[in-house]
């Protein structure tokens, strides 16, 4: 789908269903994957990522669908 025909919507979350949830999310742990490899936390380099850090739809590149904002990296997420 050509760039103009492609419609964005920006949005905050202004209040979440709990009073606990502070909008953070994990996007990576060193849990094991489906695939049963596990990525040590102390291996990541996310300096690249900070530079663009685009959140895809299902990981299609073709679907973004927003952007991440204070990306770090706390203990082993």
């Amino acid at each position: 789908m050509p760039l103009m025909d492609r419609k964005f919507l920006t949005g905050t979350i202004e209040k979440a269903a709990s009073d606990e949830y502070d909008g953070t999310f994990a996007l990576s742990t060193e849990d094991k994957d489906a695939d049963g490899d596990v990525i040590l936390a102390d291996g990541w380099d996310i300096t690249r990522f900070k530079s663009n850090p685009i959140a895809l739809w299902q990981h299609n590149h073709d679907k973004p669908i927003g952007t991440w904002h204070n990306i770090r990296v706390e203990g082993k997420q």
